[in-house]
């Protein structure tokens, strides 16, 4: 069993140890081989452009998909995401390979206005993540691929997050018991 993560600096767990995010913690649970193929500042087009070479070459079983947040800090539109992140979707589907989509993490908007950029309408950022989220989870019931929704999973708090974007040991924690118990049954 093996299985590939892709995805932005959530995935790849900008701002914590590597020992701290959901892959390693994820690959420190599981007895399965787990692949990070996270990338700072990915978008979800950048992901599908990459897809081949870190999903489908890595001859996985299942593959994770966490795309969307810098997409939505770049204005791309919400269907823009949702079709570049079924796409990978289907191509996991069309190769045998078990998809599942987490929806991207709420901003913790005193946070970010303070780390990142005080010019971004973090309630706007959140009204978008969480329509994203609901977008997937609808497609999810309709190309029945496993949807864990991570946005209303990390509590609005200050220790949950590094700077308002990026996730803390906490989040990564509670993401991955997530991922473990929704994948139990594949392992």
């Amino acid at each position: 069993m093996k299985i590939t993560c892709i995805g932005d600096s959530l995935t790849f767990g900008y701002g914590v140890k590597p020992k701290e995010n959901f892959v390693n913690l994820l690959k420190k649970n599981l007895s399965v081989e787990i692949l990070n193929k996270g990338q700072n500042g990915d978008s979800s087009a950048g992901m599908l452009n990459r897809f081949n070479r870190d999903v489908l070459n890595t001859n996985c079983n299942i593959c994770i998909i966490l795309a969307g947040t810098n997409d939505i800090f770049s204005n791309r539109k919400l269907e823009d995401i949702v079709d570049n992140t079924l796409f990978m979707v289907s191509e996991c589907i069309m190769n045998n390979i078990i998809p599942i989509v987490i929806s991207p993490p709420k901003t913790k908007k005193s946070l970010a206005e303070l780390y990142w950029s005080n010019t971004i309408d973090y309630n706007k950022t959140n009204l978008q993540l969480s329509n994203l989220s609901s977008l997937l989870n609808k497609n999810s019931k309709k190309m029945n691929f496993i949807f864990i929704d991570i946005f209303d999973l990390i509590p609005n708090l200050d220790e949950y997050y590094t700077d308002g974007v990026h996730l803390s040991k906490l989040s990564y924690i509670l993401i991955s018991d997530e991922i473990e118990k929704r994948i139990a049954f594949l392992l």
